[in-house]
């Protein structure tokens, strides 16, 4: 049987935004359940903050053994919460959205990256805020926004069932990650004047697939096929369940030895080239401005300690032997994955303040980081087993 689909809706919507992806997903014959986040939709329940919404699709997940996870916009927020951990998740998809970093909000992610202009869209003209806490959406301004490219009737449709978003969920700052360790793709929307397609290209370099859709912010009215087809796939090729605990003992002892080999061949391999693309970004900033330097020295400072931190940890799973090992590099591997994404930042920073040098510091990082994702599918995988 195929993985279930849960589909998580993004701000002021509800999980009616998805009938057409789930009215092609009933004819693939797989399953899927559409949630709607408390205060949204159908739900009765009072507006919450990341937290409760994380809580909210956690409790749907606890009811699965195998699951795909999708979230739109302000939904990516959310998968990137409340699945970090969870053994029924399997793959995340992330379209237009937000796969936030442990201590990241909607509202500040990507400001270390772009530049202001870069992330600006007609979303802040068509907000209306409110006294109570929460803002609703231009009615006059919501089909440019959303669904410029939707079918009249179904655009004018949505627009009258838009719905108010609290403020502490756009606000809120994540507390888990789930992308650094679960396969997943994101969905870039080229034509989206709601969330920016230059942050979503940022945004995407975190996740482990990328794929580019000419749609604006809701492919899932406009262009439903494309989204279930992606789902389907995915579901259809996801379809053993998840180890339970016992199960991941038994072949942990039949596979210790040459897993914890190959893993810590791997990430040792890794962190051998971060370290050698560290230090090139260190003998860039010496060459540049001393203003320049002074800015990305604590940056690159950071990524060095945290290296060493990443090794520590490595060590610390050889020690361990046995089927210990596995729990110890979990902690290692998180280290890990996140250096590539520091690294990214201080790089872009790099480019963007120095010049020339920055240039200089940026040749072949797009190639590295392409390869930094696929080795950490790979270690993902050898955890996995």
């Amino acid at each position: 049987m195929a993985a279930t689909v849960v589909l998580v809706h993004g701000a002021w919507h509800g999980a009616w935004c998805w009938e057409h992806v789930i009215s092609l997903l009933d004819d693939a014959a797989v399953p899927s359940i559409a949630i709607d986040l408390p205060g949204h939709g159908a739900s009765t329940a009072p507006l919450s903050d990341l937290a409760g919404d994380a809580a909210a699709l956690r409790t749907v997940l606890d009811s699965l053994d195998n699951a795909i996870v999708c979230g739109h916009s302000y939904g990516g927020a959310v998968i990137s919460e409340g699945a970090a951990d969870h053994t029924a998740v399997r793959h995340l998809v992330v379209i237009a959205g937000f796969p936030l970093a442990v201590g990241e909000s909607c509202a500040t992610v990507g400001a270390d990256e772009l530049a202001p202009e870069d992330t600006r869209t007609a979303l802040g003209a068509a907000l209306v805020s409110h006294d109570d806490g929460t803002s609703t959406i231009d009615p006059e301004r919501a089909i440019d926004l959303f669904y410029d490219d939707c079918a009249p009737d179904d655009a004018a449709k949505a627009v009258d069932r838009l719905d108010a978003q609290s403020w502490a969920e756009l606000g809120g700052v994540a507390t888990r990650a789930a992308w650094p360790e679960i396969p997943s793709t994101y969905a870039v929307c080229t034509e989206d004047h709601a969330v920016s397609p230059a942050l979503q290209q940022v945004l995407a370099r975190r996740c482990t697939h990328t794929l580019e859709w000419s749609t604006s912010h809701s492919p899932f009215v406009s262009r439903p096929e494309l989204v279930a087809n992606l789902l389907i796939e995915l579901a259809s090729t996801t379809i053993a369940p998840a180890p339970t605990p016992a199960t991941r003992e038994t072949e942990h002892s039949m596979t210790s030895d040459t897993n914890q080999s190959e893993y810590r061949e791997r990430a040792h391999s890794a962190l051998d080239k971060l370290k050698a693309q560290i230090d090139e970004l260190r003998v860039q900033a010496d060459l540049a401005q001393a203003e320049v330097r002074d800015r990305l020295t604590p940056g690159i400072e950071s990524l060095r300690k945290r290296q060493g931190e990443a090794l520590a940890k490595l060590d610390d799973a050889q020690k361990a032997g046995g089927e210990a090992w596995k729990s110890v590099a979990q902690q290692a591997e998180q280290v890990v994955s996140e250096l590539g994404d520091t690294f990214s930042k201080v790089a872009t920073e790099m480019q963007s303040a120095a010049g020339a040098a920055g240039a200089a510091a940026a040749k072949g990082r797009d190639a590295f980081l392409d390869e930094w994702r696929k080795e950490r599918e790979a270690r993902h995988k050898l955890l996995d087993k």
